[in-house]
């Protein structure tokens, strides 16, 4: 199916490809788009960067509902709530090129999404389409022009600005299979004619459950709830204002997502592999090669339903073994926070999340053509999460996980007129964030642990009316950050000839990174950031750049380390973890050329990148025998450090009554090096003036050069990762798209479009044993308009693709705890693709 498949992309992207061939046929263009990826306008054809840029009318004529299904049609970029290894709307990441995030903290992020340039910290899900004028995906370090958080791109929403010279708004509605309906409105025009603007509008969304879980309840449930304000004020010609507000919320159910246990799909056990590094190793339980698909993989009871997890607050296990029917929403759920945090309540297992936003910008433009813009912008997002820590039908552990965090910036430049042969940017930025959340696994709740004698393997599901012996984890709040980013920026481009220009680009920035929230540590770091692009432009159409980059990621605290004694610090230190990490580096290089042809009835942007990245964080588990009492590690009272059942107490080594050492599981953070290199390439055609077609392939390569991680050892038997290659990332992707309109009456055109992304096999995980197969979906829209009204039917993933959008590693916690093997059997942690839908949609404009 998969051949077949990739044949037929095959096909269709030669016929796209030929078709640019076709008679030129006169007054036929492409739409020519505007992009400020440089604080400036620039047509994106004469950028001198990778750049992917969409307008409102793209967007809505592709019926892009997110930016997940926008991503799969830009090369070289993905994004997808498999974050790190969460399904759901929690943590979702942007990836560049290859590279792959090893922390679901906000605060390390490859990529960030900005708003008006304004960076957004918190999450970007709710963000309505329909207010956007343009999406901006802009490749490679951007820390020039964007800060921090840009070390791999960074994705600019540009949002419409209110007209001041006539009324306008639109109603768009559109419901689908699944119980998903997403109705939105919005109304645009002049308090002040010609001075000042307004825009107001709001979203509802809902998508139903498209799986069941065994327990009967809903997977994949979302509901959003957005309005928005916007304000334009121009009182003369050359002076303009325009301020900003947005307040969403969302409230999903139980993510649709499953466990792929390794022991129960062991294809490992008996092989003997030679890895990259020229190490021969021998993997148990655990999967080489594909991740076996739905309906081949065993679940955690031997079944074949793998997207599944429990999905009641009444965990069946406690009840059974307390008679307490609340006792998962006593313990964990509605357990009362720390003071400092501030996020909603729930009453079940879920997502709750808050969100308000607000900017704004002022510009003014000198007689002499010198623009002055400042603007700033302050975002809050509370959210509160529950999850079932397994994602299978056993109940046996459970966690939620707050986040509570805000951040603000303040941001002023002057540039000088953009017509003259030698053009000047320079500006200055103030970034603070301020998050509270916990760390990996947030707090925690056991409903089955080793610490009973006898208990065996299975145990709890088997004999579920044994004595319950839980573990409740409240979690330290390890992840706290307060960050503080000044930057000095500018830059300055000078024509040596019509045809040859030199950017010069650079940013000077100071970051302070606290972490903690009773016991504080700071880092301090100072760097700056250069980008040098050479552009020569032989004719009107055609672009040719090369460009050097470099991008930085501030280092990491392994506030463990810092917490705990001086003999914890030693086995911490003994183990290669250290309190603090390097400073991450991208030295990026990049050669483009961006061509127009038959009088821009075709374009052609391609791009070559090479990358070296270094301090690069990979996450390392260290087991450490802990002094009871002292530090975060062994609390007095926990296994180990219980004197009453004859263990250790204060101050001593943790030990169990038999004299054996206690030792626990930490993760931490280490630091390696690698590289990437690749390829992209993207098109567009306006065949005729009623057919238009459009193209992207990437191809993205990445090699450790150095490079240790423990985290699968116990199954991989290997922690030297070097030559193998980053996870969650494929090395071919691509996409095609066609559309044509024809006429239907003299007031009244029909049209008809296809779109086919293909996304390839990735590694679960760094050690490169298991895989990820790939997968091709389908999208078809079709219908009839005129010029204030459109109808359309749509059909997304055509074909019923059923493979794994994706794909991470993942402890087993269905077993009974034990601290010092947490990963002792590990699995895979699987997404699903939402399933076929069909659906009707209706725009109205007035």
């Amino acid at each position: 199916m998969v051949q077949r498949s990739l044949s037929q992309f095959g096909y269709f992207a030669a016929a796209m490809m030929c078709g640019v061939a076709l008679p030129a046929v006169a007054q036929v263009q492409l739409e020519e788009i505007v992009v400020t990826a440089r604080k400036r306008e620039e047509r994106l054809q004469e950028i001198p960067i990778a750049i992917t840029a969409f307008t409102a009318d793209q967007l809505q004529r592709a019926g892009f509902k997110d930016l997940h299904e926008l991503t799969l049609n830009v090369a070289g970029v993905q994004y997808h709530s498999l974050g790190l290894a969460i399904p759901g709307r929690v943590n979702p990441s942007i990836r560049f090129r290859g590279m792959d995030v090893n922390t679901q903290s906000p605060t390390f992020q490859l990529a960030t999404l900005f708003i008006d340039g304004i960076f957004v910290q918190a999450n970007v899900d709710s963000i309505p389409f329909d207010d956007i004028e343009r999406v901006e995906v802009v490749k490679g370090p951007q820390a020039a022009y964007f800060g921090r958080a840009t070390f791999g791109g960074a994705v600019n929403y540009i949002m419409k600005t209110p007209s001041t010279k006539e009324f306008s708004g639109e109603v768009k509605a559109s419901g689908a299979t699944y119980d998903e309906y997403d109705v939105s409105a919005n109304i645009d025009g002049p308090i002040i004619q010609d001075k000042i603007g307004v825009r107001l509008g709001g979203r509802l969304y809902n998508k139903g459950a498209m799986y069941r879980a065994s327990d009967g309840g809903g997977l994949g449930e979302e509901s959003s709830k957005s309005i928005q304000a916007t304000i334009y004020v121009t009182p003369t010609d050359n002076l303009s204002a325009k301020i900003r507000v947005f307040r969403a919320s969302d409230s999903d159910g139980p993510a649709a997502g499953g466990y792929i246990a390794g022991r129960n799909n062991d294809t490992c056990t008996g092989k003997t592999i030679t890895t990259k590094a020229g190490e021969t190793a021998r993997p148990v339980r655990f999967i080489c090669g594909q991740v076996p698909k739905q309906g081949q993989a065993l679940n955690a009871l031997g079944g074949l339903q793998i997207i599944d997890s429990n999905t009641t607050a009444r965990s069946p296990q406690a009840f059974l073994s307390t008679g307490d029917p609340n006792f998962l929403l006593t313990n964990l759920i509605q357990k009362p926070y720390n003071p400092s945090i501030h996020v909603p309540k729930l009453n079940g297992i879920g997502l709750e999340r808050r969100l308000f936003r607000m900017s704004g910008q002022i510009e003014y433009e000198f007689d002499g053509g010198i623009t002055a813009t400042a603007q700033g912008g302050y975002n809050t997002q509370e959210a509160n999460w529950v999850r079932d820590y397994t994602f299978t039908p056993r109940d046996n552990a459970y966690s939620r996980d707050p986040q509570d965090m805000n951040d603000h910036s303040l941001e002023a430049r002057i540039a000088s007129p953009q017509n003259q042969k030698l053009r000047w940017l320079g500006g200055v930025n103030l970034y603070k964030q301020h998050l509270i959340t916990s760390g990996s696994g947030g707090d925690a709740l056991y409903l089955c642990n080793d610490s009973v004698v006898g208990l065996a393997f299975g145990a709890c599901v088997q004999s579920p009316n044994i004595l319950l012996n839980y573990s409740s984890f409240d979690n330290a709040l390890g992840l706290t950050d307060n960050v503080r980013t000044l930057g000095f920026y500018g830059s300055a481009a000078y024509d040596f000839t019509q045809e040859l220009t030199l950017n010069l680009e650079g940013r000077y920035q100071k970051d302070r990174y606290v972490r903690g929230l009773i016991v504080k540590t700071t880092v301090d770091s100072k760097k700056f950031l250069p980008r040098v692009i050479l552009q020569y432009k032989p004719t009107p159409a055609t672009n040719i750049y090369a460009s050097f980059a470099k991008g930085v990621i501030q280092p990491e605290i392994n506030q463990a380390v810092i917490d705990n004694d001086a003999t914890a610090r030693a086995q911490f230190t003994a183990q290669g973890v250290f309190a603090f990490t390097p400073l991450e580096q991208l030295d990026s290089y990049e050669l483009g050329w961006k061509q127009q042809f038959l009088d821009n009835r075709v374009s052609i942007n391609t791009a070559a990148y090479y990358g070296v990245w270094t301090g690069k964080k990979a996450r390392q588990i260290v087991n450490i025998l802990y002094n009871c009492g002292t530090g975060t590690g062994a609390p007095n009272g926990s296994t180990g450090c219980r004197p009453a059942l004859g263990e250790a107490g204060p101050g001593q080594p943790a030990r169990l009554a038999n004299g054996q050492p206690s030792f626990r599981a930490a993760n931490a953070t280490i630091s390696g090096d690698s590289k990437i290199w690749g390829f992209e390439l993207e098109g567009n055609a306006a065949l005729t003036e009623s057919w238009t077609a459009g193209w992207t392939f990437d191809y993205a390569r990445n090699r450790f050069t150095n490079f240790f991680a423990n985290a699968s050892l116990p199954v991989a038997g290997f922690t030297n990762m070097k030559g193998n290659s980053h996870a969650r990332f494929p090395k071919f992707s691509g996409s095609v798209n066609s559309a044509y309109t024809g006429k239907l009456t003299d007031t009244w055109d029909w049209f008809v479009r296809g779109d086919v992304s293909y996304f390839g096999k990735t590694f679960v995980e760094v050690d490169n044993l298991a895989t990820c197969d790939s997968y091709l979906l389908a999208n078809a829209r079709a219908g009839v308009e005129k010029e204030a009204f459109r109808l359309e039917f749509f059909v997304k993933n055509l074909f019923n693709d059923k493979n794994w959008a994706a794909c991470s590693r993942f402890s087993e916690f269905d077993l009974p705890l034990d601290l010092s093997n947490l990963t002792q059997y590990q699995g895979v942690i699987v997404a699903p693709q939402n399933k076929r839908q069909f659906g009707l949609k209706t725009v109205i404009k007035f």
